[in-house]
């Protein structure tokens, strides 16, 4: 510069995103709980959060994993992007169509109960549905502290034949649920029944 003049600083550059790329903080973890628009996701630290999604279209399920964004000045995280799927457990809704339910999962533990009598039918369905997605499924007989004339469980007995696992339990007294917890352990497991069997 003249003589005398002031003095300037040269520009200084800006980078769009800069102070984005060093503050922003990214995770991954696991959907579960899903609200539609809102999200609990267990981080891969163990912790939860609720979590607010990116886009109107990331259909999330419980089972999903997803990657995470907390942008500078944000107290909230954001779920960025769902990562691929190794399997979705499906069921039809009132139109026919299909809605998803819970992704990768280990397995399915389908409950049942003598009271209130199940439907066998729904009992089917459950079972062929996690078949069809490639999920492992398993019956549980709750309501073992009932007598045995409490309700018909004979539906049960062909699953057992074709060697399907039945644990039976009481969730009342206690009984067999050391068996049940040893088959869920370290499985990512969904427990879907009738209203009232005791899930």
């Amino acid at each position: 510069s003249a003589p005398g003049s002031p003095h300037r600083a040269p520009p200084r550059e800006y980078h769009a995103g800069h102070r984005d790329a060093v503050s922003a903080r990214e995770d991954t973890g696991c959907v579960v709980e899903s609200y539609g628009r809102r999200v609990v996701v267990e981080h891969s630290g163990g912790e939860r959060s609720p979590c607010k999604l990116k886009r109107k279209n990331l259909d999330l399920v419980a089972g999903d994993e997803v990657n995470l964004r907390l942008a500078p000045g944000d107290d909230e995280w954001t779920v960025t992007e769902r990562r691929p799927r190794r399997n979705v457990l499906c069921r039809s809704d009132s139109r026919g169509r299909s809605e998803s339910l819970a992704a990768n999962l280990d397995q399915l533990g389908v409950v049942v109960a003598p009271r209130p009598a199940c439907d066998p039918f729904v009992v089917d369905r459950y079972i062929a549905g996690a078949r069809y997605a490639g999920i492992d499924a398993l019956l549980i007989v709750n309501k073992l502290d009932l007598p045995s004339e409490a309700g018909d469980l004979s539906f049960v007995d062909p699953f057992r034949a074709l060697g399907m696992p039945v644990i039976p339990v009481s969730a009342h007294s206690g009984a067999g649920l050391q068996a049940l917890i040893e088959r869920l352990s370290g499985r990512r497991s969904l427990l879907a029944g009738q209203s009232g069997v005791g899930k």
